[in-house]
């Protein structure tokens, strides 16, 4: 893993350079390369609104830890790293991080109280990151919360967009009553396969609202409909509603119904695998997107130099032709 790191940090310096050399802007390589510094690796958990991205972070809990949507009114992410207790900040705009206390005693509720209307900074608010026991992130990976993409405050959807440029994969929910909206496929289509994110998860929530028989027809519909764009989609039918009460409650067999069992056993095999290395491939596929542009500016200034080339050549054999005339002039004289 360290010597996969080293290897790409080598290639980006070496991309960097030719950026600079070219006038290129260099930003994307310089972002990238600051996160493989770090060690980070984002899975950011997207959707349209309600969706039921917090209950369904929730359920991965165990507990109420992630507030509502309904009551956020930040366009800010929120980020949740492993912890041995819980804890959280505040990241405003300006730089400033406000500590919040927080325990096990309904977490979610206490975090509402800072990133809804009540906070009159709350606007201002770049990111909240919580640290919380959980077998889902840590190690370097983080699993993040953003605005819904379909939001009507068009500056919280827009923080979403920009997210997604750091993620190295994506839970993405869907709703399994009318999979596939038209924003869901342009989202998919222009927002994550066109920022090189290859690593994708699809989880069709809310199936306690499906009777059993349909289930197999909502599946196989939304697999025909994702394979016109990603072949072999990863896809998940669960209730996150009905996990998070059965948490709550003890219920192992609820637990098991809901389909949230099988999918937590399959992420965890996928972030263990992240963890050794897979999630990197993400941010080789965005170096290799930057390569392509930077040979594209060569060739392109290749092309301009042949023009350039051309254009001396038909220019000196004129000269050529010019100065025969002025040597037969010179002999007449």
């Amino acid at each position: 893993m360290k010597e996969l790191r080293n290897k790409i940090e080598i290639s980006l310096r070496q991309q960097l350079l030719l950026q600079r050399e070219l006038g290129i802007d260099d930003s994307s390589s310089k972002t990238i390369l600051n996160e493989v510094k770090t060690g980070e690796l984002i899975v950011a958990v997207v959707g349209e609104v309600n969706r039921g991205k917090s209950t369904f972070l929730n359920a991965l809990m165990g507990t109420e830890v992630f507030p509502s949507r309904a009551t956020v009114c930040t366009a800010g992410v929120t980020i949740l790293d492993n912890g041995s207790e819980p804890s959280a900040e505040i990241h405003y705009q300006d730089g400033r991080i406000d500590p919040v206390e927080l325990g096990y005693d309904q977490p979610g509720k206490i975090l509402a109280n800072y990133i809804s209307r009540t906070n009159e900074d709350v606007k201002s608010i770049n990111a909240l990151k919580i640290k919380y026991p959980n077998d889902f992130s840590g190690n370097g990976i983080l699993l993040v919360d953003t605005p819904g993409v379909n939001d009507p405050d068009s500056w919280r959807e827009e923080i979403t967009y920009n997210y997604l440029g750091s993620a190295d994969a994506v839970i993405m929910l869907l709703d399994p009553m009318k999979p596939l909206s038209a924003s869901e496929v342009e989202f998919l289509r222009d927002k994550i396969l066109d920022q090189s994110i290859k690593k994708l998860i699809f989880i069709a929530n809310k199936i306690d609202h499906i009777d059993m028989a349909d289930r197999q027809k909502i599946y196989d519909r939304l697999k025909n409909g994702l394979e016109e764009y990603i072949p072999n989609p990863e896809i998940h039918m669960v209730s996150s509603k009905m996990a998070l009460a059965s948490k709550l409650n003890g219920n192992d067999e609820g637990y098991t119904t809901s389909g949230f069992k099988r999918f937590e056993e399959f992420l965890i095999d996928f972030l263990m695998k992240g963890r050794g290395g897979t999630l990197l491939e993400t941010k080789i596929q965005k170096c290799e997107v930057i390569h392509n542009v930077i040979h594209e500016n060569i060739q392109n200034r290749i092309s301009a130099l042949d023009m350039e080339k051309d254009e001396v050549g038909k220019k000196l054999i004129e000269a050529e032709k010019e100065l025969i005339v002025l040597g037969k002039k010179k002999e007449k004289l």
